[in-house]
């Protein structure tokens, strides 16, 4: 048996042997290759090059994807719960959000962006040098427009890097000589606001060709208002104080190989005001506006009827863009998310590739935002920042207690209609459900009360109450503000009463209700504002939600003075 290997192994090394000569001869790899002038003096080559160029825009460099492909496709605080093992203990060890958000990774981790970043470049530089060979085109115009494409798609592939990686190496328009050394083709990161300006430049020359609109076979092209937009965001970047301005310990860190800043200490308004001019050309060309559904009277679990705002004396009974009579608000905003609408029929869509989600459809992404009990991912779903921003009509952020308030203004929707409120034919069983889950998706409630009890303890929230009741109101409201900053005083007596006590399971189990009458009186001073400015709107929801403020601040306060902290071992297994 041995005797039988060893004369095969030989018989390999003589076939290896022989074809090394071969091998040795390269010529013929060469002899196949595409020359530049072959390429670019052929129309269906030269576009297929211009294609390539556009091919780079997939997987890690899709603005919109599988967060498996890119982990930073919607936002930085994404919670990709299909990924984390302590939900699902086979997806121990993957890349999840938490890792990403705690910052346990390396630099090679889901780097693919910067290798297509680059190779997207450099096919775009070669496209824009030598496409002038061609002859082929059907007019002029059309060979400018294929330009404009390849210098738009090279400016965004910096764009891309630029938003991931922040100062990156700007090579030469011309391209890089592969035969130079490496301390010749060794580029340093540019600073942040050069390469700012750079695509801000190229876009506005790739602007001036590109065609206005697209037509199907061209949906994935950039147009015009695709460049000018591109343009205003990385303006709007540069302007912001990450770049503008920035002198944090960080920013001195981040120097090139001679020692100079990447990031401006010096702040510039006139970089703004660059900005402001750059999204001004977005709006000025007149072709994108809000998607709008017509308003829907019949009623179906997968097509409900509209849901009517809050009455409004002009909105109401204007329609749009005036007012919202013969519109569906709801289904406005929904219908861009959900895959409703083609690519043509956006008017809010500027720039699109065909394939950013590989092969998964926006249906699919829609598949991804329910919970892992409704047959979903578990992931790329709403934030608790967005639902405190839509909650909260000034902006601010009540953690945990805004994902209550629905449950309960749900749950007192049952109530009104009964029996009927759990029938289809009813819009409340649909909101009743939709409410239940954001009181637990971005995490309970009781975490989200672990989050925000800081705000309690250092004063933040007092600080917020107080400043409320310096605010003018009405003379009709004085008689409700008087009661509610006697509320305010028992919240603030609560909180010092609990911190005097020095004992963090007394800070914690009574961080839920100290929470609550933040809450409520901040819910109160918002009702009693909009209550001066609009009485027959708001007045009596005034009235009837600062009966109910009151009355639970007092339940609250009279459980927090009577509670001690011996009490807790009542409260224990």
């Amino acid at each position: 048996m041995k005797k039988k290997l060893y004369i095969l192994l030989i018989s390999v090394l003589g076939l290896s042997i022989q074809s090394c000569s071969d091998y040795l001869d390269s010529d013929y790899i060469f002899r196949d290759r595409e020359t530049i002038e072959k390429v670019f003096t052929d129309r269906d080559k030269t576009e297929a090059w211009l294609a390539n160029a556009f091919s780079y825009l997939s997987d890690a460099c899709a603005d919109v994807c599988n967060k498996r492909v890119t982990p930073h496709c919607f936002a930085d605080d994404m919670y990709y719960g299909d990924d984390d093992g302590s939900i699902q203990e086979s997806k121990e060890g993957e890349l999840s959000y938490n890792e990403f958000k705690e910052g346990l990774y390396d630099e090679n981790t889901k780097q693919g962006m910067w290798e297509r970043c680059y190779q997207g470049i450099r096919q775009a530089t070669i496209f824009i040098q030598y496409v002038d060979m061609n002859d082929k085109f059907e007019s002029e115009a059309e060979r400018l427009d294929y330009k404009a494409q390849a210098r738009f798609v090279r400016a965004y592939y910096y764009w891309l890097l630029l938003r991931r990686y922040g100062p990156v190496p700007l090579l030469p328009d011309n391209g890089l000589d592969y035969d130079a050394s490496y301390d010749e083709l060794a580029t340093p990161r540019a600073p942040y606001e050069e390469i700012a300006d750079y695509i801000s430049q190229e876009m506005a020359l790739a602007a001036k060709d590109l065609a206005l609109t697209r037509g199907q076979n061209s949906a994935a092209r950039p147009t015009r208002g695709a460049a000018l937009s591109a343009r205003a965001l990385a303006l709007i970047y540069a302007a912001s104080p990450l770049a503008n301005g920035n002198n944090d310990e960080f920013a001195q860190l981040l120097v090139d190989d001679k020692g100079n800043r990447l990031l401006s200490p010096e702040y510039s308004e006139e970089k703004w005001a660059k900005a402001a001019a750059a999204a001004k050309d977005v709006m000025d060309l007149g072709v994108y506006e809000l998607y709008t559904a017509d308003r829907r009277t019949t009623d179906s679990p997968a097509e409900p009827a509209t849901i009517n705002p809050p009455y409004h004396e002009v909105y109401s009974n204007a329609n749009y863009p005036e007012g919202w009579k013969d519109i569906d608000p709801f289904e406005s905003y929904r219908s861009v998310f959900n895959g409703q609408i083609d690519i043509l029929s956006n008017p809010e869509l500027i720039f699109s590739r065909g394939r950013n989600i590989g092969g998964q459809s926006i249906r699919d992404m829609v598949v991804h935002q329910l919970p892992l009990t409704a047959t979903g991912w578990n992931t790329s779903g709403l934030t608790q920042k967005i639902v405190d921003a839509y909650y909260m009509n000034d902006g601010s952020n009540c953690p945990g207690m805004n994902s209550e308030y629905a449950n309960q203004n749900a749950y007192d929707c049952i109530q009104i209609h009964g029996g009927s409120g759990f029938m289809m034919e009813y819009a409340c069983q649909r909101i009743y459900r939709d409410a239940r889950i954001t009181s637990i998706y971005e995490g309970t409630t009781q975490l989200q009360t672990v989050a925000a009890i800081r705000y309690v303890t250092n004063g933040s929230y007092i600080a917020t109450i107080r400043e409320f009741e310096a605010i003018p109101c009405s003379p009709e409201m004085e008689p409700l503000m008087s009661r509610l900053k006697k509320m305010a005083d028992q919240f603030e007596a609560s909180t010092n009463a609990v911190k005097e006590a020095q004992d963090q399971e007394l800070l914690d189990f009574t961080a839920r209700r100290l929470m609550e009458m933040a809450a409520d009186i901040i819910m109160c001073h918002l009702l009693i504002q909009d209550a001066s400015k609009a009485a027959d709107l708001f007045s009596k929801s005034a009235h009837v939600y600062l009966n109910f403020a009151e009355a639970e601040v007092t339940k609250h306060t009279n459980f927090i003075k009577n509670m001690d902290k011996e009490d807790l071992a009542f409260y224990k297994k």
